[in-house]
């Protein structure tokens, strides 16, 4: 990836984060910074990272910076030992389908949760927050994407003051997170992959057709 760079963001000092055990959460994040100098057509120079980025900017221990992300912090799901990073990657959204920890979410899993999903954004639950989910952005202006990458990032580290570790770290270590603690957390990772999708879907749009697909 000769083309990226990594840089973080303090959102503390920024004053986008509560003062709390969060306040030094950090986000790094691939940033195009030699994209003229890259052979590839500028349309899939956006469209191979982008895939994953959106997906992964969606993830709230993906923009904390303290305890590398959660990886640190050891906690069990439903007696299955692990750590909080694991757990908001896989054992959560794997308990919105009642599978275990480290199961192999299917095709017949994934598609029917889109499927429930685009109906809350297309007219349930979601569809009155779409606007405030995405921006016009220049897809070709670097600015434009930092800009976008910092409101994406900013959205999501919310969940990490308000939920994730609302305790703290130390709170949290060493504790049992399967049972009222991952119930709370479904609605925060519904929300997040259907604005991760809406993103997505947006960003693919405005490469592609130059408008946002979303009247």
């Amino acid at each position: 990836m000769d083309s990226w760079s990594v840089w973080s963001i303090d959102f503390a000092s920024a004053g986008r984060v509560p003062r709390s055990d969060t306040e030094e959460a950090g986000l790094g994040v691939y940033h195009p910074r030699k994209l003229l100098y890259d052979p590839l057509p500028w349309t899939a120079k956006l469209t191979i990272p982008s895939l994953q980025f959106v997906g992964d900017i969606a993830q709230p221990l993906h923009t904390a910076g303290i305890d590398l992300g959660g990886n640190t912090i050891r906690v069990t799901f439903n007696g299955f030992k692990t750590n909080l990073h694991a757990v908001w990657d896989s054992a959560i959204p794997n308990s919105i389908f009642g599978l275990a920890p480290n199961a192999s979410i299917t095709f017949e899993n994934s598609f029917g949760f889109a499927s429930k999903l685009a109906a809350a954004i297309n007219e349930g639950e979601y569809k009155d927050r779409v606007q405030g989910w995405i921006d016009c952005y220049d897809v070709r202006s670097s600015q434009a994407i930092e800009d976008a990458t910092l409101r994406w990032a900013d959205d999501t580290n919310k969940a990490v003051c308000t939920y994730v570790l609302k305790d703290g770290d130390v709170a949290i270590n060493n504790t049992e997170v399967g049972g009222v603690y991952a119930v709370g957390a479904h609605p925060i990772v519904e929300e997040a992959l259907a604005r991760a999708g809406v993103r997505l879907s947006v960003w693919l749009n405005l490469i592609f057709a130059d408008d946002t697909g979303f009247s």
